[in-house]
C-alpha cells in the first residue's frame, strides 16, 4: 500500500469525523475508545487531511485528538503502576523512529513513519487508561459485535455484487479486485487479507459470551457467523488459517493445565518437519492454498530470502529490498512486497526493533498465563477472558507469518496488547496473589 496517498474527506466522512471527535472529548469511562473502535469499522484508513508535509488520516486525527482530551482531563492518572509492556511500548516507539531515521529514506517516509509510531502509542494508551476491568472489556466486546453486524451484510453483498457499497466515503475502490475468478470483498479496509484476518481474530472475543457465563448467546451467535461471513467474502487463504488457528486455540481449553506438554510438542513438530522435510518447516505455507492463487510460496521464500539477507537489515533495518525476490510492489521501486510481520520490523528497525516487538508478545504471553493461574475455579469467568485473551494473540503472532499489518487492522491488535496489559495489572494490584 502507497502510505503516502491519501484522499480528502468527503462530506459524510468529515461529519462522522466531527461526531466522533465531540464524543472523544465528552464521553466518559470505557466508552471513550468507542470512537476509535467505529473509525476502524467504518471509516477506510485512506481518508484524511493534508496539513503541509504531513498526513493526517482520520485514525492519526482521533488519536491527536485523545491526547488533548487526556491532557485536559488528566486521564494519564488512570495508570496506577507502569508495567513491563508499557516500558517496552516506550522503548519500542524510540527505537522504531530512532531506526528509521539512520536508513536516510527520504523525508516522506521518515514522516509517515512517525505518524505511524503517533497511531501505535496512542492507540495502546487509549486502551491501556480506559480498560480498568472485566466489565470494561465486555462493554467493548458487545459493541464490536453489534458493529460486525453491518459490516458483514455490507460485505456479503459485495461477494455477490462486486460493488462495495462502501466506496461512497472514499479510500476503497468501487468494485471488488478478482483473482481466479474469484470476488474479494474489503469492505472499509485497504485490501480482502486485512477484512478476513481482522475478523478471524475477533472470533474468540466474539465466542467469549457464549462460555461459560452463557449471555448474549444470540448476539455472540450472530457475531460469530458475521466473521465467518467475512472471511468468505474475501476469498483469501489467509484469513481462513487465522480462523482456524482462533478456533484450535479455543479448543486447547480443555488443555489448559497441560500447556507446557502443549508447547513442547509443538516445538517437537517444527523440529522433526525441519529434520524429515526436503526444504525448511516454514515451507508449510507453501503447501496452504485453501481458495485458488495463494502466494504460500512468496512467504516461504521471503523468509528464506530475510535470512540469508540478514547482514543487510540486523542493525538498523534497511531501505533497499528488492533484490530479495523476483517482484516488487507497485508503490516503491526499492522494496519487495514484505508479507510477514516479523520481517517487516526487522527491515524497519533491524534486529532491535523485531526483538522488542516479540518481547512484547512474550509478557502478553506470561500475563495471560499468570492471570489464569491466579483465578480459582469460582472464578472461571475471568480465567475464561484472558484465555480468549491469550488465544486472539495467538492468532495474531501465527498470522504475522502472513501478512504485516498495515491500515485499521493495527487498531484491533493494540487494543488486544492494552487489554491484556491492563487487565492483568489491576488484577494482581487486586488480588496481591501474583
Amino acid at each position: 500500500m502507497d502510505e503516502t496517498a491519501i484522499l480528502s474527506l468527503n462530506p459524510f466522512s468529515m461529519s462522522l469525523l466531527m461526531l466522533l471527535s465531540i464524543c472523544i472529548l465528552f464521553l466518559n469511562g470505557v466508552w471513550v475508545t468507542l470512537p476509535l473502535l467505529i473509525s476502524a469499522f467504518y471509516i477506510t484508513s485512506a481518508q484524511g487531511v493534508e496539513i503541509g508535509f504531513a498526513s493526517l488520516y482520520v485514525s492519526r486525527i482521533l488519536c491527536l485528538l485523545y491526547l488533548v482530551r487526556f491532557f485536559i482531563r488528566n486521564d494519564f492518572k488512570r495508570i496506577k503502576k507502569i508495567n513491563t509492556i508499557d516500558k517496552l511500548m516506550i522503548v519500542f516507539i524510540m527505537v522504531y523512529n530512532t531506526m528509521v531515521y539512520f536508513q536516510k529514506n527520504n523525508d516522506g517516509f521518515y514522516i509517515n513513519n512517525i505518524g505511524r509510531s503517533i497511531d501505535i502509542v496512542m492507540t495502546y494508551l487509549c486502551f491501556r487508561l480506559f480498560i480498568q476491568k472485566i466489565e470494561d472489556l465486555e462493554k467493548l466486546i458487545i459493541s464490536m459485535l453489534i458493529m460486525a453486524i453491518p459490516i458483514m451484510i455490507l460485505m456479503v453483498y459485495e461477494k455477490i455484487t462486486g460493488y462495495n457499497v462502501l466506496s461512497f466515503l472514499g479510500g476503497v475502490p468501487e468494485y471488488s479486485a478478482i483473482r481466479e475468478n474469484v470476488i474479494r470483498a474489503q469492505g472499509p479496509f485497504q485490501h480482502p487479507i486485512t477484512a478476513g484476518t481482522t475478523a478471524g481474530t475477533l472470533i474468540p472475543l466474539f465466542f467469549y459470551f457464549l462460555y461459560p457465563a452463557r449471555k448474549y448467546v444470540l448476539l455472540s451467535t450472530l457475531g460469530i457467523i458475521g466473521t465467518i461471513a467475512i472471511i468468505y467474502s474475501t476469498g483469501s487463504s489467509g484469513p481462513i488459517m487465522t480462523a482456524l488457528f482462533s478456533c484450535i486455540g479455543l479448543a486447547v481449553w480443555t488443555l489448559r493445565d497441560k500447556m507446557r506438554l502443549v508447547r513442547y510438542s509443538l516445538v517437537s513438530a517444527c523440529i522433526l518437519s525441519e529434520i524429515y522435510m526436503k526444504a525448511h518447516f516454514w515451507y508449510i505455507l507453501a503447501k496452504i492454498d485453501l481458495v485458488g492463487g495463494s502466494t504460500g510460496y512468496h512467504r516461504a521464500e521471503l523468509i528464506t530470502q530475510a535470512i540469508n539477507h540478514i547482514n543487510e537489515w540486523w542493525l538498523v533495518g534497511t531501505n533497499y529490498t528488492r533484490h530479495w525476490m523476483p517482484t516488487g510492489v507497485s508503490w516503491s521501486v526499492n522494496q519487495t512486497d514484505i508479507t510477514n510481520m516479523y520481517i517487516s520490523m526487522g527491515v524497519l528497525g533491524g534486529l532491535p526493533l523485531l526483538i522488542l516487538f516479540i518481547l512484547i508478545i512474550v509478557i502478553a504471553f506470561q500475563y495471560v498465563g499468570k492471570a489464569i493461574q491466579s483465578f480459582n475455579s469460582y472464578e472461571m469467568k475471568s480465567k475464561f477472558l484472558f484465555w480468549v485473551l491469550g488465544v486472539t494473540l495467538f492468532s495474531h503472532i501465527l498470522t504475522f507469518f502472513t501478512i504485516s499489518y498495515f491500515d485499521q487492522i493495527e487498531i484491533f491488535y493494540y487494543m488486544l496488547i492494552a487489554s491484556i496489559s491492563s487487565l492483568f495489572t489491576n488484577a494482581r494490584n487486586s488480588k496481591n496473589s501474583f
